[in-house]
């Protein structure tokens, strides 16, 4: 996992000197992730549009000279908001009179808001092996390949902790399991 950090730190270094194929790189690197990431928010074409929206502004900042500690959650903060900002250009339609959330009615909305913070508040009680396969999994995209070998563990004992993992958000709040790609 260092070397990850170690590799995308030099990679945001050079995209801050001007290197195009950094950006490339990073492109590749993070797009599969991002658009999975934004879909959890998004239609799929909208999710598109979030990640050609947060490599704009990476790249963007990058240039700039904005300094970014870590790359890969400086790129999932930038696309959590570029997806809401697509939500929010999606809720407003004709005369600027604004539209209900993804299609639904606003007692839905509620509903949907207080499950999504049960959801958060069940994901940060799990143990911290088992919250970092989660959101590796569900968040990331992450195989569980690359899961086991960044914890140390076997495929098997990684799907054995996203269980669990599952278990204990559904039992911390009562959560919709169409919240988790099973």
């Amino acid at each position: 996992m260092a070397a990850r950090i170690d590799i995308d730190e030099q990679l945001a270094r050079d995209v801050r000197d001007g290197s195009e194929r950094a950006f490339e790189v990073i492109v590749a690197r993070y797009r599969r992730p991002l658009l999975h990431y934004c879909r959890h928010m998004l239609t799929r074409e909208q999710a598109e549009e979030a990640v050609q929206e947060t490599f704009l502004r990476a790249y963007t900042g990058l240039r700039r000279g904005d300094v970014v500690r870590q790359l890969r959650p400086w790129l999932y903060r930038i696309a959590r908001n570029s997806s809401l900002n697509v939500l929010r250009a999606e809720r407003t339609c004709g005369e600027g009179r604004p539209e209900p959330a993804l299609g639904r009615p606003p007692e839905e909305m509620l509903e949907l808001q207080h499950s999504l913070r049960g959801l958060v508040a069940g994901v940060k009680s799990l143990p911290p092996r088992q919250r970092y396969a989660l959101v590796s999994s569900e968040l990331e995209g992450r195989s569980h390949a690359e899961i086991a070998a960044a914890l140390g563990v076997s495929a098997g004992a990684v799907r054995s902790l996203l269980n669990r993992a599952r278990d204990g958000v559904r039992g911390a709040h009562r959560t919709p399991s169409c919240l988790f790609l099973v």
